[in-house]
């Protein structure tokens, strides 16, 4: 029995559909597995309707705490940064990570502290430990960010080939931007492509805006 209210000579049940035997007093179920699912989803129906309001605020808080407890934890890192206590923004980096695994944005940030930390190949490690597979392809300016870094990182270690690459990965997505015009100019600088570093010096000069990242050329 669904467990209803029904009278005392019902012959079927008027919630769930179930017939029966009045001779007998027993049940006897009519093949409709749909109507007992309805009966199931008519005693939620009628719960939510009941306590609807009780539901939404619960919701609302639940959603609220999860994102406050993310933006301070993203706040105590960004001040610990700021500080320049590498070991404490790490440590919140690390706790945040854990958490949601799948979030690019933190595991980005951890590289850069790694990098501060001058742990180049770590920092290289974490960037590329992201599954730019899960990323969007229109969220170009993710995927700018990740090969942006990985080209910093192993530049940082001299894999200067690996480094160019990632480079020309970054131009492909935005081909004028004035900060990775100046690290391929750099890598150029070093290897000894001299003329063709102050090419990209020059073009990185006559893209840049105040709305960029302060440089020293």
């Amino acid at each position: 029995f669904c467990s209803e209210e029904i009278q005392d000579d019902a012959k079927k049940c008027k919630h769930c559909g179930e017939w029966f035997e009045a001779n007998v007093g027993e049940v006897r179920f009519e093949n409709k597995p749909s109507m007992w699912l309805f009966s199931i989803a008519k005693k939620w129906f009628l719960l939510i309707k009941e306590y609807w309001l009780i539901v939404l605020i619960a919701s609302i808080l639940i959603l609220g705490f999860l994102w406050w407890e993310q933006e301070s934890q993203y706040d105590e890192a960004q001040k610990a940064l700021k500080n320049k206590d590498y070991d404490l923004a790490l440590s919140k980096y690390e706790e945040y990570v854990k958490k949601y695994p799948d979030d690019y944005k933190w595991f980005n940030d951890k590289s850069l502290i790694l990098h501060e930390k001058k742990q180049y190949q770590s920092a290289f490690d974490v960037i590329s430990s992201i599954d730019i597979s899960k990323i969007p392809s229109t969220n170009t300016w993710a995927l700018w960010t990740i090969e942006g870094n990985k080209c910093l990182f192993l530049s940082s270690l001299k894999r200067l080939d690996e480094a160019e690459k990632h480079c020309d990965a970054v131009l492909s997505i935005n081909p004028n931007d004035s900060q990775w015009l100046q690290l391929k100019s750099i890598i150029f600088d070093t290897r000894g492509r001299y003329w063709e570093a102050l090419d990209l010096v020059n073009k990185a000069i006559a893209n840049y805006n105040s709305s960029e990242y302060p440089f020293f050329w």
